[in-house]
């Protein structure tokens, strides 16, 4: 494969970052043990004008959870854990909850443990630019009181995991988890560029600085404030993650036994298979090939591996501005090599959405526009809106393509079905959303547009016992906002009865909200509400007395 030929077209997928002054990103391209291709586009430092290149160094993000898989592996390959044994066996202090939580719950993401990195960090009071360390997320798990769901009940993607796994690492080595990693794993495979911060104050040497861009293309400092390691705070290199990469064939660290665990899909208590494995996910295919990968993003930084482990090829994409583009980047270059290599597969298309081929049908536009709607799933708090759009069924903005009148799939991702049944006089309208390892059903709920005088009613001073923080609901302009101590006033939006959807994407820069529901005691006085997002469920605030 002529290499050089090839450095046009990769060079065209990251030319968005050629704009003088822009950062960046750097690539590199992993063929049969060798870094073939690597390179560096766009700003390291735009204040000092110092370029990326494969040397740089970058926070990877949640790309990071795979070396603390490693590294609790290692250390039950000694003997000196189980991943079967129970948390409460390595750190008696956690709450119990009244369940058994296992190593393995919290490595697979089916703990049921809320993610209080950064979910309950931000309800909590803590800021952007707070020092936060492990210390200070683990005490917040300390203070939880309830779980999400049953352990292996389900799969929720929890930062807290592997705050826990890491913290479980530490007790049983006898040593942080930053040197553990280093002696055991970094040192070993030489990748002498590479640390996990677990002190926000650490020097690291040759390190890109972050930045996010505002709605005008405008740039800005990411800083990162936290030395919070587990799930994230790996910073690394392209040349450093091409060593960790080929461990996964030559297993050199932990052994070929030990790899194989490692990318072995969790399942549920009902059996299941998950996408996830011990930190790296296993479940996903493009153009017909097996994918193992995972990426990242923390502050400024995004960041994607991914992995073709029948071609012995992976890409890696490192970068140093936020985007939501670094997997998709990774996958363009793939698509390049793999071109390259003379790969074909009839009838794949290049696509990660998956392998099902369903034809659609034409179905009259009034037998689509019913289904239009909100639909809430109260066990998991978790609120889908269908829309009905040019002629198309949309979840969000994703088009549906019907295979009957009520059963669909998604455009770009064929093997999600949509299955929506009528409402009866027993049950408003269902929809139950199918993948293959998930199968959640949704109720409708009528939209809510509650009047000042209506919204008055939610009006007063609420206490999280868990968090130890008050919010102040009140009337402002004939609009329900919530006051906080630390954080700038957020406006509640009223989405159907008692429910309110919390926008905090102008408090912390980024998209961000929480669904509040309020509770009613027997006399129909509100009582209380609940914060929940996709990573934490049920938080629970109580409604102060009038009288004090």
């Amino acid at each position: 494969m002529n290499v050089s030929a090839l450095l046009e077209d990769v060079d065209k997928v990251f030319e968005k970052y050629s704009a003088p002054g822009s950062a960046g990103c750097a690539v590199g391209v992993m063929k049969d043990g060798e870094l073939i291709y690597k390179a560096g586009y766009g700003l390291a430092n735009v204040e000092h004008n110092i370029s990326n290149t494969p040397s740089t160094v970058y926070n990877i993000g949640s790309e990071a959870k795979q070396f603390t898989g490693m590294a609790i592996l290692l250390l039950a390959a000694e003997g000196k854990l189980a991943i079967d044994d129970a948390v409460r066996e390595h750190l008696p202090e956690s709450p119990a909850f009244g369940e058994r939580i296992t190593v393995r719950h919290l490595a697979y993401h089916t703990s049921g443990v809320r993610c209080s990195f950064p979910p309950l960090l931000m309800l909590g009071g803590w800021l952007e630019e707070d020092l936060t360390t492990n210390d200070d997320v683990f005490r917040l798990f300390l203070a939880q009181q309830e779980l999400n769901f049953v352990p292996g009940e389900e799969f929720s993607y929890a930062n807290m995991g592997y705050i826990i796994l890491a913290r479980i690492v530490e007790r049983v080595a006898g040593q942080p988890l930053a040197t553990f990693c280093w002696e055991r794993i970094f040192e070993p495979l030489g990748m002498k560029d590479t640390v996990i911060q677990d002190n926000p104050w650490l020097i690291i040497p040759n390190r890109a600085q972050s930045y996010w861009l505002d709605d005008d293309g405008k740039a800005f400092n990411a800083p990162l404030a936290d030395g919070v390691c587990g799930p994230t705070n790996v910073y690394t290199s392209i040349e450093d993650l091409a060593l960790w990469d080929e461990n996964f064939y030559s297993g050199k660290v932990g052994g070929a036994d030990l790899i194989e665990q490692m990318q072995q899909p969790g399942r549920l208590n009902d059996g299941t298979e998950l996408d996830y494995a011990f930190g790296v996910m296993v479940g996903h295919r493009h153009r017909g090939l097996k994918l193992v990968e995972h990426g990242g993003g923390h502050g400024g930084y995004v960041s994607a591996l991914v992995r073709f482990p029948d071609m012995h090829l992976s890409v890696a994409v490192l970068c140093n501005l936020f985007n939501w583009r670094a997997r998709h980047d990774a996958l363009q270059v793939a698509d390049i090599i793999l071109d390259a290599l003379g790969y074909r597969e009839s009838g794949v298309p290049k696509t990660t959405a998956g392998e099902a081929d369903r034809s659609g049908i034409e179905v009259e536009e009034g037998q689509l526009a019913v289904w239009a709607g909100l639909y809430l799933d109260a066990k998991r708090v978790a609120l889908r809106e269908f829309k009905f759009n040019d002629g198309k069924v949309q979840l969000g903005d994703l088009d549906l393509r019907p295979l009957s009148a009520n059963r669909f799939v998604l455009e770009e991702s064929p093997d999600v079905q949509v299955v929506f049944k009528a409402a009866s006089d027993q049950r408003p309208a269902q929809v139950q959303i199918i993948s293959s390892t998930t199968d959640y059903s949704y109720q409708r709920v009528e939209p809510a547009d509650p009047t000042p005088a209506a919204l008055a009613g939610y009006e007063g001073q609420y206490h999280c016992p868990e968090l130890n923080v008050y919010w102040n609901l009140m009337l402002n302009g004939g609009r329900l906002i919530v006051r906080r101590q630390r954080y700038r006033d957020t406006e509640l939006t009223a989405v159907f009865a008692d429910g309110f959807r919390d926008d905090w994407s102008a408090v912390v820069n980024f998209p961000r909200s929480y669904f509040i529901l309020f509770d009613r005691g027997a006399d129909g006085a509100i009582i209380g509400f609940r914060v929940s997002d996709d990573r934490m469920r049920n938080l629970r605030f109580f409604r102060q007395s009038l009288d004090g």
